[in-house]
């Protein structure tokens, strides 16, 4: 470079944005920030999307840290999530209507003095230009901590979204000066709506950037037909109002089609110059950004694959109801990838996970391994390195077109470890159910492959509890007999460490007998619902 532009031009801007496209970093001098002495939290309440967005400008004022958007979609999908309900029950309720949208207002300040002036001047700003807002300010970290925690839950919430359509991830970071955000909301609304669709909208609304949802099925030719629409308008919307089509997840190869209709010949020109000065053998990402590809492309990289579907999921015969799920094809995937059940410790979910440590046995590794076995998209897998085509233990099964979805013997090992306790159920954001989607798969294997002897045992448990509990002390000294609890181990794999459950007399016989427990003539009804092990291995219990 000329010696008049060394210090003119930083590199590093034009590095970042080129997603992989031109160069790979080895190292970075990062320009750090102190550790604020004090931070606050300051959650505002507001009865309209609209009201909130445009309280974000006059909030500026204040000079926070961040302003985070909740919408009322996320808002009743919490509400309606075990796990989360309590978090809404946090927020502050507008002084008029219903709860529909919340601002989260972060400080960082270097005194708590400075913090409390803070929340006042925003009580006063709120106070002129939105009356029916209502406040709660936070200094105690768990208190904050709390109160975060319906943010960063907020995508995940949304694949819970009951119906086909989910929110897709395509429009999701445009950016917006954000004296323009109230504009952009209005006219982003209108486009979904032209489009018989809606949208969340939550994230950053202090730097004009918020995560954009619309729902859609991405299984409808018609509705994909929508999503290359509404990413067509939405980025003429974005430039219109002197912003870009990402500003935060960059363009890739959902919005890498757009980005000429965008920047024009003679930018797209100056990008591919450039791409070939860095990178002339077209090693570094090839295909994005700046090589012209159709619109249509966008829809060409999903993660479902609905082009290629083998199974008709209408004609399932399923063993669970998953009308609240819209049908079992919708249940499989759920799961929207956030990873919340990667966690060591905290909560329930996922007791496997937390003991191995291991991605497979997490709720998200099994959420995969389902949806990849039931689409068929595990078919033609090649044989590892571990061993040939045989079957032999050390070998990879092999699927071919003809492979049955139910008996991929890798899902079959995913599911091994589920402990079936449904803490995903209600701590999962998305409602993940592996239980009972691990409880199908095995339902389905067995009536395609038949059940294993030890299956049909213990599916018979109840009528053994009561051949058991009439003769229980023979069945007790059998049981401990080293001979038959050989047998035993044998055919239902125990482990010979694991005691048996004994066998008590009958719940029924018992409670007959006892004098203690007949009733007098004045003396009201009681009901007891006895469970198959108090009534059987453990009737003592039900006397007590």
């Amino acid at each position: 470079y000329p010696e008049d532009l060394l210090g003119a031009i930083n590199l590093a801007h034009l590095v970042c944005g080129s997603e992989g496209t031109l160069a790979i970093t080895l190292g970075a001098h990062l320009k750090l920030h102190h550790k604020p002495a004090v931070k606050g939290l300051a959650v505002v309440g507001f009865n309209s999307l609209d009201a909130s967005i445009e309280s974000v400008l006059p909030i500026l004022q204040t000079r926070p840290s961040a302003v985070e958007l909740l919408d009322d979609t996320v808002i009743d999908l919490a509400r309606a999530n075990a796990e989360y309900a309590r978090y809404v029950d946090l927020m502050p309720a507008p002084r008029s209507g219903d709860l529909r949208a919340v601002l989260y207002v972060e400080y960082f300040c270097d005194s708590r003095d400075e913090l409390d002036h803070n929340f006042e001047s925003l009580r006063a700003i709120l106070a002129r230009t939105c009356p029916t807002a209502s406040l709660a300010t936070h200094a105690d970290a768990k208190a904050m901590l709390n109160a975060w925690k319906l943010r960063k839950a907020g995508e995940p919430l949304l694949h819970g979204i009951p119906g086909r359509r989910k929110p897709i991830t395509f429009v999701e970071d445009n950016a917006v000066p954000v004296e323009r955000l109230v504009e952009f909301v209005q006219k982003f609304r209108a486009i979904v709506h032209k489009h018989g669709t809606r949208a969340a909208y939550y994230a950053h609304a202090s730097v004009g950037v918020l995560h954009v949802r619309p729902l859609i099925d991405i299984h409808d030719p018609l509705d994909r037909e929508r999503m290359r629409s509404i990413a067509v308008e939405v980025a003429d919307l974005a430039r219109s109002l002197g912003g870009v089509m990402s500003g935060e997840h960059g363009d890739g190869r959902v919005r890498g089609p757009l980005l000429e209709r965008y920047f024009g010949p003679e930018i797209m020109a100056a990008f591919r110059q450039i791409k070939h000065i860095f990178d002339p053998l077209n090693l570094l990402n090839p295909g994005n950004i700046v090589e012209p590809r159709p619109v249509d492309s966008m829809t060409q990289h999903l993660r479902v694959e609905p082009q290629g579907r083998p199974l008709p999921f209408p004609g399932i015969d399923t063993f669970f109801d998953y009308h609240d799920q819209h049908g079992f094809d919708h249940a499989v995937e759920l799961c929207n990838g956030s990873g919340v059940c990667r966690k060591k410790q905290g909560g329930t979910m996922c007791p496997s996970y937390m003991a191995t440590l291991d991605e497979r046995h997490s709720t998200r590794g099994r959420g995969n391994a389902l949806r990849l076995a039931i689409t068929g998209q595990f078919q033609h897998a090649p044989p590892d390195e571990r061993g040939g085509e045989d079957g032999s233990p050390g070998a990879r099964h092999v699927r071919t077109p003809e492979s049955s979805p139910w008996s991929d013997p890798d899902t079959l090992e995913t599911l091994r470890l589920c402990l079936s306790c449904k803490a995903c159920k209600t701590e999962c954001p998305s409602n993940v159910d592996i239980a009972r989607l691990k409880a199908e798969y095995t339902a389905q294997h067995y009536r395609d492959q038949g059940t294993p002897f030890a299956a049909s045992l213990m599916g018979n448990i109840r009528t053994l509890n009561r051949l058991g509990s009439f003769a229980a002390p023979v069945a007790n000294f059998l049981a401990t007999a080293k001979p038959l609890r050989a047998v035993i181990n044998r055919v239902l794999a125990l482990d010979p460490r694991r005691s048996l459950p004994t066998f008590s007399p009958p719940l029924s016989s018992r409670w007959r007998s006892s004098p203690s427990l007949r009733s007098t003539n004045d003396a009201p009804s009681v009901a007891l619902f006895a469970d198959c092990f108090t009534t059987f291995n453990d009737s003592d219990l039900g006397l007590d």
